[in-house]
């Protein structure tokens, strides 16, 4: 995307890898906001617009619910680098706890249906 280029919300959806109800759903929480909207009422977004996308989309796949991505991106807003580490150090720890989690999982996975074959091997 060139700097300076504003995309609908179907683009921005396409480039942050979220649907359009996903990036309805994010403005609505006020998560981002569009850089413009138009006579008619279309929404419009930038790169930095976009790169927000990104990152909350990113986020809910992991399983960061709403609120949890709000504390994040409104310490963000607030230019605060205090806030943003410490929002920052927050959303680390919630990535810890869900990676221990799905380690666990593939080990309870593995006990109960045991190791997957590799590939050539019956």
């Amino acid at each position: 995307m060139k700097p300076g280029n504003q995309l609908t919300l179907a683009e921005a959806a396409r480039h942050a890898g979220a649907t359009v109800h996903q990036v309805r759903t994010y403005v609505a929480s006020g998560l981002v906001r569009p850089c413009a909207t138009t006579s008619g009422g279309y929404l419009l977004f930038e790169e930095h617009c976009v790169a927000r996308l990104r990152l909350i989309t990113s986020a809910t796949r992991v399983g960061m619910r709403i609120a949890e991505i709000g504390v994040l991106v409104r310490a963000l807003d607030s230019n605060d680098r205090g806030a943003t580490e410490v929002a920052r150090r927050s959303v680390a720890a919630a990535i810890g706890t869900r990676q221990s989690a799905l380690r666990e999982l593939q080990a309870t996975l593995i006990d109960v249906c045991g190791q997957a074959p590799s590939h050539g091997t019956p």
